[in-house]
């Protein structure tokens, strides 16, 4: 049995519309679940992963999604709607990839140290100088 997803979705200003990872429904997935990992959204389909589980699923887009992503899609500010994702609903449920784009760790950028180290990583190789 698949989880039943029951949220009120609306515009929120960190939303981009035109990206479908991270639409107004996508984020309010990932704010209203911890446990979602990876929404996307397009007009026919809204899938997640989730971590308990270790599987993503795939729902059809209910036709109040589709009305909200074709008001963003002609440049309206749409009304907040209820999504309700229901096993009526879902399409696909199989075991999620090895690891979903949400939980890469970000990467850590070091600066090369005095000495040529680097705290994470080899020794930096410094120019050869050469006498004339």
């Amino acid at each position: 049995m698949s989880p039943t997803v029951r949220v009120k979705v609306e515009l929120n200003l960190d939303d981009q519309p035109l990206n479908r990872g991270h639409c107004p429904i996508a984020n309010t997935l990932r704010r209203a679940d911890p446990d979602i990992l990876s929404p996307r959204v397009d007009r026919d389909r809204i899938s997640f992963s989730r971590r308990s589980t270790n599987t993503r699923y795939t729902y059809t887009a209910p036709r109040n999604a589709k009305a909200f992503i074709d008001a963003i899609d002609n440049g309206e500010t749409p009304a907040a709607f209820l999504l309700h994702l229901t096993d009526r609903d879902l399409i696909n449920e199989h075991e999620r990839r090895q690891r979903d784009p949400d939980e890469y760790p970000i990467p850590r950028t070091t600066v090369p140290q005095p000495g040529g180290r680097n705290p994470s990583g080899p020794t930096l190789l410094r120019p050869r100088v050469t006498e004339e």
